[in-house]
């Protein structure tokens, strides 16, 4: 709903989310929800292995745009002391809930998908439809002994013949079951 009473000519969208309408009088408007009213998401950010809440951080909202083949991030939060989060601005269509550290150099986490999985594949997506309570997020903690670690390479796409790396991919570090880095 545009709210506007001017005809509009034309529709283009450059992404499933984001699109602009043009119509007379040169009336622009641009959606980045698909057209539809945005919705929240909200939940709690807890370590997955004592179920404490995470002190800080953030948490994204992420949708693959399947013809450029990149993740696009839709909305985004900081997680509050007390593990709470609230994405205020999520468009109605199948999207992943990612939290992430803030400080690079003190990790206690490695960026976790809701409801506790560090591969897209094992992530749960939400559609918010309406409003959503109880997106919580479980994530694994790093345990690192204080040894510094360093990698380096690149990362390509399945989709890419040009072999162009991969943007913002995550490369996670671990020994048996314990996280290092990332």
């Amino acid at each position: 709903n545009p709210q506007t009473s001017v005809i509009l000519n034309s529709l283009y969208f450059t992404s499933p989310t984001t699109g602009y309408a043009v119509g007379n009088n040169g009336i622009i408007l641009k959606t980045t929800t698909g057209g539809e009213l945005p919705r929240s998401v909200s939940g709690t950010v807890k370590f997955s292995d004592n179920n404490q809440p995470v002190a800080s951080g953030y948490v994204k909202a992420l949708t693959y745009d399947s013809i450029s083949h990149e993740i696009i991030m839709v909305d985004s939060a900081q997680i509050q002391p007390n593990g709470l989060y609230s994405l205020p601005n999520c468009p109605p269509v199948y999207i992943d809930i990612m939290a992430y550290e803030n400080d690079e150099e003190e990790l206690s986490f490695v960026p976790t998908y809701h409801l506790s999985s560090i591969s897209w594949q094992g992530s749960v997506k939400v559609k918010p439809d309406s409003n959503l309570t109880n997106i919580d997020i479980g994530v694994k903690r790093i345990v690192n002994n204080g040894s510094n670690m360093k990698i380096s390479g690149y990362v390509y796409s399945n989709y890419s013949f040009d072999y162009t790396g991969l943007k913002d991919a995550i490369i996670y570090a671990k020994s048996g079951d314990n996280y290092k880095g990332y």
